[in-house]
């Protein structure tokens, strides 16, 4: 029994040891057998779109100029400071098959876009997944 105490907190070192301290604060992982985070998030949430008053806030004057053939979706805010908040959003594209983009953006304190990302992409057109993730230290 006195061996058990000894091994155990050994035990419990190792398996916290391997453990990554950085929460993801949003991710969209590979797909793993059935379970699909980026086709639940883009077509099962029930996240609204973007309303066309709005969209100025949002989006870039590219965007805007694309918005007939775009439709935009605002996952809503995943970080503030005093200096800038992030948001992530997804871009819904028109065409044969699926082609959705989330992208990270960020904001300063005047709604201003300071930098964007885009985080994942399933376009279907250019047979093109890529997946990823931002944690709280906001490293994406």
């Amino acid at each position: 029994m006195k061996y058990i105490f000894k091994i155990l907190p050994i035990f419990v070192m190792l398996m916290t040891a391997c453990e990554s301290g950085d929460k993801n604060i949003f991710w969209i992982s590979e797909p793993d057998g059935q379970e699909n985070d980026f086709l639940f998030m883009a077509e099962s949430t029930n996240t609204s779109e973007i309303m066309s008053d709005s969209l100025m806030y949002y989006l870039t004057k590219e965007e805007i100029l694309s918005a007939e053939k775009l439709r935009f979706k605002n996952f809503e805010k995943i970080h503030s400071n005093k200096r800038f908040s992030i948001y992530v959003l997804l871009k819904v594209g028109s065409g044969i098959g699926r082609n959705y983009t989330f992208i990270i953006r960020t904001f300063d304190n005047d709604f201003e876009i300071i930098d964007s990302y885009e985080l994942a992409s399933w376009i279907d057109s250019e047979n093109l997944r890529c997946y990823g993730s931002i944690d709280e230290n906001l490293i994406i």
